[in-house]
């Protein structure tokens, strides 16, 4: 799964400032009850990311002195994080987010650059902060985003994009349906290879709008009862916040 995209995901997220949103992070996550409890006892505190991808964003948060887990559904995009972040600090686990088993719990959950979108039905999202709840420790944390409706329609519902590095070239497309609320695109990477040749990969991504009162509804079923939204322009992210929602859920 996504054996083209694990190789370009990097170049084509240079424009999200990672040191920003792992700062953001950071600082939600030490302002909660389990981390000051972590810090009380002298012990260090554990972060999950959660859709990891290739670590971008994980490999910030270990200078901030967290003990890491790096989650993901696809085992290309974790090899692909492997070799961004050396450090043992990192237990990588290959798992769905939406039925991730941990040893144990957390004193902060993140989520981000829109993984919840990929999430693409209700059953699925309620189980993923069910046990994104289950898994934290009293007083902990979980941080998410999601993607708004204006980020998949500000250049209407056909996107075409290409982009083409010294090694790889990708092209993709991308159809949005207002009625689905759903985005498909198409994505076909070109990589070359050491004869000189290139190999061909297609994947196939699908993000869905949620709405708040959708999110809202799922966080409560799960037990969360202190919510706060922040909108992009309030979460310190830089551009990666554009057409974003942040929801900082703190378990009682």
């Amino acid at each position: 799964m996504y054996e083209g995209l694990s190789c370009f995901y990097d170049a084509m997220t240079e424009d999200i400032d990672y040191l920003r949103v792992a700062r953001f992070v950071d600082r939600t996550v030490s302002r909660c009850v389990a981390y000051k409890a972590y810090k009380k006892r002298g012990e260090t505190p554990i972060l999950l990311d959660a859709a990891c991808g290739t670590g971008s964003v994980l490999s910030h948060l270990l200078a901030k002195g967290y003990d890491c887990i790096g989650l993901d559904i696809s085992e290309e995009m974790l090899d692909q994080a492997k070799c961004n972040v050396s450090d043992e600090r990192v237990l990588w686990i290959c798992q769905d987010m939406c039925k991730m088993d941990l040893f144990g719990t957390v004193t902060g959950i993140c989520c981000l650059t829109d993984s919840v979108n990929h999430v693409l039905s209700e059953p699925a999202l309620q189980s993923f902060f069910k046990r994104a709840h289950n898994f934290l420790d009293p007083g902990g944390v979980l941080l998410f985003d999601v993607l708004t409706e204006a980020h998949f329609t500000q250049q209407g519902t056909q996107m075409h994009c290409f982009a083409d590095y010294e090694t790889i070239s990708c092209f993709w497309t991308g159809t949005y349906s207002p009625k689905k609320r759903r985005c498909t695109y198409d994505i076909s990477c070109f990589i070359q290879e050491e004869d000189g040749l290139y190999a061909r990969t297609d994947d196939r991504v699908v993000e869905r709008v949620w709405l708040p009162e959708e999110i809202q509804g799922m966080l409560e079923n799960a037990g969360f009862t202190k919510i706060r939204v922040l909108s992009g322009t309030e979460a310190p992210v830089g551009k990666a916040g554009r057409n974003r929602l942040y929801y900082i859920c703190e378990k009682d």
